[in-house]
């Protein structure tokens, strides 16, 4: 049952012998390369590049589709795919939104005669879908807070809520 255990003697010169051999052959020849140098690491790369190139589409695409929905040159605000909520708090927004008859009571002017009007201090830009104002845009003006936007941007807004945009005075006081 005693089994005698090699001495440390013939353990260092067994591995000596197995490193005197593998350096042997290391310098009489180049090692070829790997499969996983030869193959995997140019595919794991030309992966890495595919991967990146869809991900930027896939963004560029999304901000195109949301900048060209959201133009005045469009028509109307699309529903927004994220507010499939069916809470309480949902549909209060939804009726808290103005009639259609409140909506249009409020002035509607081209941008050029509201440039005019404000004294050269308007915006720029509609704050809804972030388009510049051109001389012939239609806007609507919201009276309580001065306020203007796109006509086709602003009135989908005020049908779903009772504020302005910006500043977020009520406008149900009018």
């Amino acid at each position: 049952m005693n089994h005698p255990l090699p001495s440390n003697s013939s353990l260092s010169s067994s591995s000596s012998s197995s490193s005197s051999s593998s350096s042997s052959l290391s310098s009489s020849s180049s090692p070829s390369p790997s499969f996983a140098d030869r193959i995997l690491a140019p595919l794991g790369f030309a992966l890495l590049v595919l991967l990146v190139a869809v991900i930027s589409y896939s963004f560029a695409r999304r901000r195109r589709r949301r900048v060209g929905a959201h133009s005045h040159h469009g028509g109307s605000l699309p529903a927004d795919p994220d507010d499939d909520d069916d809470s309480a708090g949902a549909a209060d927004e939804i009726r808290a939104g103005l009639s259609e008859a409140a909506i249009l009571s409020y002035p509607k002017l081209l941008y050029s005669k509201a440039r005019l009007r404000r004294g050269g201090s308007s915006g720029s830009c509609c704050s809804i879908c972030l388009a510049d104002y051109r001389d012939s845009d239609v806007l609507r003006l919201l009276p309580e807070c001065e306020h203007f936007f796109h006509l086709k941007c602003v009135d989908p807004w005020l049908k779903l809520h009772s504020s302005c945009p910006i500043c977020r005075k009520s406008l149900l006081g009018s």
